[in-house]
Parts: C-alpha cells; structure tokens; sequence
C-alpha cells in the first residue's frame, strides 16, 4: 500500500509545475523584449559602443532627425538610406545598392514591430501580470 501514489497530489504538483513554467516563460519574454530594445550606450542596430550613452550624441540625432540610437556609422549609413528614398545620397558608394537599401527596410520595418509589440495591449497585460505575480 506505501507504493500508491495519490492521483490527487500528483495532478496538484503537475499544476504547479506548469503554473511555474508559464510564470519563467513570462518573464524570459519581457527580458528578450527589454534586450531587443537595447542599452542606450549600444548602437540599435549593430550593438557597438555609441556616443549617446553619455548624452553627447543626443543633440545630433535630432538635428539629423534620426530616431534610433545609432553609433556614428550607422548613424551615417541610415542617413544615406534616407536621403536614398528621396532620390538624393552619395552615389560614389556603390556598393549601397537595392540589396542594402533592402537591408535597412527590413531593419526598420522589424524595430517598428517591436516598438508595436511593446505598446501592445497583450505585452501591458503581460507586464501587469508579471507585477501581481509573486517572483519565484
């Protein structure tokens, strides 16, 4: 008889268990989004040391309407694509062909999901949820 194991605790401890995995995976998705979003003294885009971790680069981004935090050059990469759109850059840079311009479509278009990602209201729902749910 010592060998019978409950039903009844056996399922408790399997809720458990899984109620524990769903409060890791929770939290494994707020800490990869918060990572996606960056360090501000890294480049957005590359991961390189930027000049905006101390604030100096910060003025500059806004004269050069630039809306990411990028290190000089990326800064000067994204600039191109920009004035690209408008018919305009440097033509000299051969190599910053349909591919490249690709390149940074897509760059954009994926920071411009996570920005919605993070105004989601599943992604505020998952914040207030994590803040009521006692950590482990």
């Amino acid at each position: 008889m010592a060998d019978i194991i409950s039903i009844c605790d056996k399922l408790a401890r399997a809720k458990d268990k899984q109620s524990g995995s769903r409060d890791t995976r929770k939290r494994l998705a707020v800490q990869q989004m918060y990572q996606s979003a960056g360090c501000a003294a890294v480049c957005e885009r590359c991961s390189a040391p930027t000049a905006a971790g101390c604030g100096c680069q910060a003025g500059e981004a806004k004269d050069r309407h630039i809306p990411y935090r990028f290190c000089e050059d990326c800064a000067e990469e994204f600039v191109d694509y920009i004035e690209r759109m408008q018919g305009r850059g440097d033509e000299s840079l051969y190599w910053r062909d349909e591919a490249w311009m690709e390149v940074w479509a897509t760059w954009i278009n994926h920071r411009a999901a996570l920005d919605r990602h993070f105004r989601s209201k599943g992604f505020a729902r998952l914040l207030e949820e994590l803040k009521t749910t006692p950590s482990d």
